[in-house]
């Protein structure tokens, strides 16, 4: 959240204070159920509209993806740089 390209402005969302703005953004992404809906949810508030940034900075923090399970054994895997695609 802290590198989103327009911070100031979305913090004033949460709060008037940006320290208190942030801890508010940051409880309520810690509430989500799983990692994909923290992190979908730090994309929609922070960086909608700027995707590039957003896989740039998930990546430059050591997430290279994230595992989806869905109903009926489905597992989607969404990979946010395609060089760290292997095949197996």
């Amino acid at each position: 959240m802290q590198q989103a390209p327009d911070l100031a402005d979305t913090l004033t969302n949460w709060a008037e204070d940006p320290k208190e703005a942030f801890q508010n953004a940051f409880q309520a992404m810690m509430q989500q159920d799983n990692p994909h809906q923290a992190f979908m949810s730090v994309w929609y508030d922070f960086y909608r509209g700027h995707e590039a940034a957003y896989l740039t900075n998930m990546t430059k923090l050591g997430y290279d993806g994230v595992v989806i399970p869905q109903h009926d054994g489905v597992v989607h895997v969404v990979m946010f740089s395609p060089e760290k695609i292997h095949k197996i």
